[in-house]
């Protein structure tokens, strides 16, 4: 996923208002491929032994304070190592909490195309918020043909090939009041969590909560029942398959 994607996504989907004050060059150009971020303190004092390169950058109030300091200083030294850190083909920089940082840190930056994105949002805050939307929009993923539903939080996911009835047993699960997640299009990700990795569904289309029922039409699910009973997602639990009835099938 490229820079310019990754602001768009975070600042649409996820109200992050991230926003790129140098670099800009790089928003199409640099990819993100990790969902881990980095803390480049010791990079920029010049130590650069297993230096998380590849991650996005987290620069902080201490190393925002540390940058500040060399440049107005004009020590040299810093300066140099400072900018031997932005000579790494780094993905971007994320800057909390930001209240500025030198001209001579954003104007080498822009010369290696390497963006650099302010937030307003403290350091924990803002780690804790860019890990989650990379964990979410660099997951495995995959689009099915389905209905998802939350029956009795149960995650129910129940596919079948197209006109063999997914549609009339969602009109039936949302009589019963049961949750809905999303028709026709699934997509389904494989996300990461403390305990291990859960395959998650999704509304693969953004206008979400629609049903279509032949013979019926389309149904707006918050028109209907309310916009309690449509959710974004839910780990899934169960994949009930509808097949053809087959006299000669064996069913346990």
């Amino acid at each position: 996923m490229n820079i310019s994607i990754f602001v768009e996504k975070a600042n649409k989907k996820y109200n992050l208002d991230l926003e790129a004050i140098s670099g800009k060059g790089g928003l199409d150009k640099r990819l993100i491929t990790t969902v881990v971020t980095n803390r480049p303190g010791l990079a920029l004092v010049g130590f650069f032994e297993n230096f998380a390169y590849d991650r996005v950058q987290i620069i902080g109030k201490g190393e925002q304070a540390y940058i500040k300091s060399a440049y107005e200083s004009k020590d040299e030294d810093r300066i140099s190592k400072i900018e031997s850190f932005l000579d790494f083909d780094i993905p971007c920089c994320i800057v909390s909490d930001y209240k500025g940082l030198p001209d001579g840190f954003l104007r080498y930056a822009d010369e290696r195309d390497i963006p650099i994105l302010a937030s307003s949002l403290d350091t924990y805050q803002l780690t804790f918020s860019v890990e989650l939307i990379l964990n979410y929009e660099l997951a495995p993923s995959t689009v099915v043909n389905g209905v998802m539903f939350d029956i009795y939080d149960y995650g129910v996911l129940i596919i079948g090939k197209s006109g063999i009835g997914k549609s009339e047993i969602a009109l039936e699960l949302l009589s019963r009041k049961h949750r809905f997640v999303a028709d026709d299009l699934v997509l389904i990700r494989k996300i990461r969590y403390p305990e291990g990795y859960k395959a998650v569904a999704f509304p693969y289309v953004q206008d979400a909560g629609l049903v279509e029922i032949r013979g019926i039409g389309v149904l707006n699910v918050e028109e209907l029942l309310g916009l309690g009973f449509i959710i974004p997602k839910k780990e899934i639990d169960m994949v009930i398959e509808l097949v053809d009835w087959d006299d000669s099938m064996v069913i346990d």
